[in-house]
């Protein structure tokens, strides 16, 4: 896929910049937002946002997988594979096995079932090199901040929470990934939580007779701006050689 090659360049060319500047830290930021019609990015609906898009990379043709379900589209961009090469056909998953009490088709947005499936599976349930992990045995230092489930895909054959770190809706609870205890110290000396906060009426899913919800996922951006502070003093105050990275922000 489109995606896999831009990050492998990216990810070369990290590495041998690194000889030619060992000062300048080296940063690529993969930003996916769920669900957002791209003419809603306006200078003045988005300003950031649109800023962002119209001096870097704007990718004006790009389409979802098919099916358009969250992990199908996520497991795609974390791996530049079809699929048909993942396995992964919707939201959820013929387990053969029942997963925590959930069943046998258990919902993948869950980074206790992705770890089931993983140790029931080599390992490796997708079978494929994710974006993140690559990244990681590149030497970059590798992070992912926002949904559960799909942020987790990017690297999830590491669960210890580093070097890659994970910030999702589960963090801070026992079905999360550990935070680092780098990271950890950070966010209690700025006194900043440990814990997502839920997504409240957010989460809310819509009926027949009922729509989705109507209510932005405010709690959950701050807490995850918070968090973005709280790395970015780690990484302001770490040593060169650790400052290149790549970071995966999914809405």
């Amino acid at each position: 896929m489109r995606y896999w090659h831009i990050a492998l360049a990216a990810i070369a060319a990290l590495g041998v910049t690194q000889s030619y500047a060992v000062d300048r830290p080296h940063n690529v930021i993969l930003f996916v937002p769920d669900g957002m019609r791209a003419k809603m990015v306006t200078p003045e609906t988005a300003p950031t946002m649109a800023a962002i898009r119209d001096q870097g990379v704007n990718f004006q043709n790009s389409h979802s997988m098919f099916p358009t379900f969250t992990m199908p589209n996520s497991s795609a961009m974390a791996t530049g594979h079809w699929v048909g090469d993942t396995g992964v056909f919707g939201n959820t998953i013929y387990t053969g096995y029942n997963v925590g009490n959930t069943g046998v088709t258990p919902s993948l947005e869950n980074d206790t079932v992705l770890g089931s499936v993983d140790q029931h599976n080599g390992g490796n349930f997708l079978d494929e090199t994710a974006l993140l992990s690559a990244a990681r045995h590149a030497g970059l230092s590798t992070a992912a901040i926002g949904k559960v489930g799909p942020i987790l895909i990017f690297d999830h054959i590491d669960r210890a929470g580093a070097p890659t770190i994970i910030i999702d809706d589960a963090t801070g609870s026992a079905n999360g990934i550990p935070l680092a205890p780098e990271i950890s110290d950070v966010l209690k000396q700025a006194a900043l939580p440990l814990a997502a906060p839920s997504r409240g009426a957010n989460g809310e899913t819509g009926t027949m007779s009922k729509p989705g919800t109507t209510v932005a996922n405010v709690k959950q951006q701050n807490f995850r701006r918070c968090r973005d502070q709280g790395r970015a003093a780690h990484v302001q105050d770490a040593q060169p050689a650790f400052r290149d990275g790549l970071l995966v922000a999914r809405s």
